[in-house]
């Protein structure tokens, strides 16, 4: 056997080892077969320890393949090199062994940090089972799966059952990781927030604001979690009624949000949306008008015209022309708007009738 058979299961082989490896496998194959061919009696244990030595040899190829495929950084091309060598490695092991399983979870792991939250989901649902039957239910990988899975349902928008999956799951999680673990801390962001996607602003802002130091000093300020955390605190100070607190904070966020987002991330532009909606609300008319019409048309792009917000923006539009006096102009863009605003939302909702209301009140005014 040559040194690099002879290598340790812990080493780490370079792709050309790998390579050379592949090709004494062949040279191997081809002397098991001539053997079972043409060989009797004695000389077949001879044969049995080519062939168990041949097995190990193409174990110790696949484990070390594997290895250099788990230190790529580059995640695409990781679950690509992955998912290639996955059927090879359960022909070697079995698909029950920790080291496939052990793989699967990193193809899901994969689909999950590119955004593929629907076959994450599915993939870590499928292994679930198999991963807790062999290691065990309070096994940290098995915990951290329980944990990507609760996340998946939250990013796919089922924040009940999300909120429902991670809760359940906080206090083995915590007993295994610790309280301050990153993840641990991530559990509670997506549990915390849950409150906030589901209507109930007062609980979300007391959880994650007593969240957000022990968030910033394991995550860092400017990690986007933490800013998100920061984005959801204000917006729900606006949802409260309380728009100069929900200001100030948002706009001492919104360079730091966008630098890490992006100025046209659908997120940045909710936090733009609430900062000059607060405007409107603390009845500066003028401000609010120049910055909703700036607005707009961005708005619009990322989050469509028939969006609800975007809805809203242009009724507060409508609202400022009559609010400054000029309520022609309002009327004409308060018409318009109505048919639309009331097949979206809803023609009993307050506001569709506080259209209504709004331009009887700009006829009276044309024409008194």
């Amino acid at each position: 056997m040559s040194e690099t058979q002879k290598r340790e299961l812990k080493d780490v082989y370079s792709i050309e080892e790998i390579k050379e490896i592949e090709s004494e496998n062949k040279k191997m194959r081809k002397e098991l077969d001539f053997i079972k061919t043409h060989c009797q009696g004695d000389i077949i244990t001879k044969y049995q320890e080519l062939q168990k030595e041949q097995k190990n040899q193409i174990r110790n190829s696949c484990l070390g393949e594997c290895r250099v495929i788990m230190k790529i950084k580059d995640v695409k091309q990781k679950r690509e090199l992955l998912e290639e060598l996955f059927p090879r490695i359960t022909r070697v092991w079995g698909s029950e062994n920790r080291c496939a399983l052990q793989i699967e979870r990193v193809i899901g792991l994969c689909y999950f940090n590119l955004g593929n939250y629907t076959k994450a989901k599915e993939l870590f649902e499928e292994l679930f089972p198999r991963y807790t039957k062999e290691l065990g239910s309070e096994n940290r990988g098995a915990l951290q799966i329980e944990r990507l899975i609760g996340v998946c349902y939250y990013n796919l928008g089922n924040y009940t059952k999300a909120k429902e999956l991670l809760e359940e799951l906080f206090p083995r999680f915590t007993k295994a990781w610790g309280s301050e673990h990153k993840n641990t801390l991530e559990i509670e962001r997506v549990i915390r927030t849950s409150y906030f996607t589901l209507g109930n602003n007062t609980k979300a802002k007391e959880l994650l604001e007593e969240l957000f130091p022990r968030f910033t000093k394991a995550w860092g300020s400017e990690h986007k979690n933490t800013l998100e955390i920061e984005k959801v605190i204000g917006v729900c100070y606006y949802n409260l009624g309380n728009y100069t607190k929900a200001k100030e904070l948002l706009e001492e966020l919104f360079p730091r949000y966008t630098k890490a987002w992006g100025s046209e991330n659908m997120c940045a532009l909710e936090i733009e949306r609430v900062i000059r909606t607060s405007y409107y609300n603390l009845g500066n008319y003028t401000k609010a008008k120049e910055l909703l019409e700036e607005l707009f048309p961005r708005y619009t792009k990322a989050w469509g015209s028939e969006n609800r917000c975007t809805l809203e923006i242009e009724r507060l539009i409508g609202n400022c022309y009559f609010n400054l006096g000029n309520y022609t102009k309002a009327k004409e863009l308060l018409e318009e708007l109505f048919p639309r605003f009331t097949k979206t939302i809803s023609s009993e909702d307050p506001c569709s009738q506080y259209i209504k209301k709004i331009i009887i009140k700009c006829v009276q005014n044309i024409y008194k």
